[in-house]
């Protein structure tokens, strides 16, 4: 082999078993300067590269690109492309070859390219560049291929889509036997990551779901209880996901993967946030006793899970005032459900959503929400922290470049007022107003941002709002006022507080709202009264 075979590391085996002058590339020491130096440059990046020389489009790759691959390595080597990869040559070979006649270089953004190169055909996305390597006179040689696999950004992005869709259609079901048919809508939407999606449901729900598909076949005695259970077949796997509380009529969600995507562990936690999602729209129609939170017209809580009959709920009121710049996907968010152990979800946050602005999915509150949702049942019954922990990995995995604040607390009703537990990620503290004294910022560290380190520690408190007390809290956009920080902020906040502790919370509220004048960002309030 070629002195350049000790630059190879790992590689450098491989390159010398192949045959290279029985190859039209011929024995390297006659490779040409242009060829020599090329693979030279291919070599030492660590970015995936390969270079597809001579009409034939033979294929020479670097280390990174064996990842890219997989069980193609390394018989690939040397060998034309279109016998490597014939799966994707329909794809990828028109490019390659416009390229190598002299077309002009082509750039791909998110493609699909199917490969077989772990034992099936697999779904995989990838942004490359074709681009023409020249010797002299011009004379065009060959291509070199840089890419980057995006399956991973591609099938978490959609599948977080698509729990936006799904828990935007659930908001709508006011009937138990109407999840299903509802679902479905959506998840027929989904035929790469659910190419099959059946139910098996009570009889009691039979009535309207005529046109739901159930599991083929007699059902497996797993089915009589509500758990979890993977069968595999000669028609495949299917994951079974339970829909109703353990000790009730069994129901469940059946999905079966996609026979393209390796059911790993991010596949498995999707079709289960799917499940959870179908599990609390159940547990809020089957909730009759619960009224609606007092919330105005102009602020709605997101909640969809039940809380135990009897539970008191706190008095809250959200004020939510819009931004008056331009329509954007971030900005201050917050929401308001129920937990599946019975406490009530408060978050107040801020989002940067740095994500490609021609981007039409469902906006970045839209995801995080859903994936906050999902987490709190995934994870449940995780405290605040937690729970936060959980949303920075998800949006690390699935939003990159969306920085957030974020203040989430748990809340608890206690024989002495409300037990609050939150956990702040950089974002301004509550103010606790007691029903006699001042009110006081409960100025705890904040921790670090989400978006920044998933990896970050986090850390959780907790207070007793006594009956008669107030918790509030906001967004930056009610305390960043024209001139001012969020330290001189949440003193204006402090001070306006002064003399309400005998209010209740919608008149704190409109009060706290009134004052704050007409800011040009977007900003949040929840007061919660014990």
């Amino acid at each position: 082999m070629h002195i350049f075979s000790r630059e190879f590391g790992p590689l450098a085996a491989a390159y010398d078993a192949v045959d290279w002058a029985a190859t039209p590339l011929g024995p390297v020491d006659s490779w040409s300067a242009t060829l020599l130096g090329t693979v030279d440059l291919m070599t030492h990046t660590p970015f995936p590269v390969s270079l597809l020389w001579g009409p034939e489009l033979r294929l020479v790759y670097n280390e990174a690109f064996v990842a890219l691959i997989g069980d193609k390595h390394p018989t690939a080597l040397g060998r034309p492309v279109q016998d490597v990869a014939p799966e994707s040559w329909d794809v990828v070979g028109p490019m390659m070859r416009s390229v190598l006649a002299g077309e002009p270089a082509v750039m791909v953004h998110n493609a699909l390219v199917p490969l077989q190169r772990h034992g099936f055909l697999e779904e995989c996305w990838f942004t490359w560049s074709y681009s023409p390597v020249r010797g002299p006179g011009g004379v065009i040689g060959g291509v070199i291929n840089i890419a980057t696999e995006t399956t991973v950004e591609v099938l978490a992005r959609r599948r977080v889509e698509l729990l936006g869709v799904l828990a935007e259609q659930l908001a709508t079901v006011s009937r138990a036997d109407q999840v299903a048919a509802v679902a479905l809508t959506v998840l027929r939407s989904a035929e790469r990551d659910l190419p099959d999606v059946a139910f098996h449901l009570p009889a009691a729900w039979s009535g309207a779901t005529d046109d739901v598909p159930e599991p083929p076949g007699p059902l497996p005695p797993q089915a009589s209880t509500s758990r979890e259970f993977i069968l595999n077949g000669d028609g495949g796997r299917t994951v079974w996901l339970p829909l109703t509380p353990p000790g009730s009529e069994p129901g469940h969600l059946v999905v079966t993967p996609s026979p393209m995507l390796l059911f790993d562990r991010e596949y498995h936690d999707f079709v289960r946030l799917v499940a959870a999602l179908l599990r609390q729209t159940l547990d809020r129609v089957r909730a009759r006793d619960v009224s609606p939170l007092p919330v105005p017209a102009r602020a709605t809580p997101t909640g969809t899970a039940a809380r135990p009959p009897g539970t008191p709920r706190p008095q809250i009121a959200v004020r939510h005032r819009p931004s008056r710049r331009a329509a954007q996907r971030g900005g201050d968010w917050y929401d308001v459900f129920d937990l599946p152990g019975g406490d009530l979800a408060v978050v107040v946050g801020d989002l940067d959503d740095r994500e490609d602005p021609d981007d039409q999915g469902p906006s970045a509150v839209a995801r995080v929400r859903s994936l906050l949702h999902g987490a709190a049942f995934a994870l449940a019954p995780a405290g605040p922290r937690d729970l936060l922990a959980g949303l920075d990995r998800a949006l690390a995995g699935t939003s990159p470049g969306t920085v957030a604040t974020a203040l989430l607390a748990h809340v608890r009703t206690v024989p002495d007022g409300l037990e609050v537990r939150w956990s702040n990620a950089g974002h301004p503290p509550p103010v606790l107003l007691p029903p006699a004294g001042e009110a006081s910022a409960l100025t705890l560290g904040p921790d670090l941002l989400l978006g920044v380190d998933p990896a970050t520690a986090r850390t959780e408190h907790v207070v007793t709002v006594p009956p008669g007390g107030t918790l509030v809290l906001c967004s930056d956009g009610l305390l960043l006022r024209r001139h001012s920080s969020l330290t001189t902020g949440t003193q204006w906040l402090v001070g306006t507080l002064h003399g309400l502790a005998d209010q209740d919370a919608e008149d704190i509220a409109d009060f706290v709202l009134g004052k704050s004048g007409q800011g040009a960002d977007d900003a949040v309030l929840v007061v919660l009264r014990a």
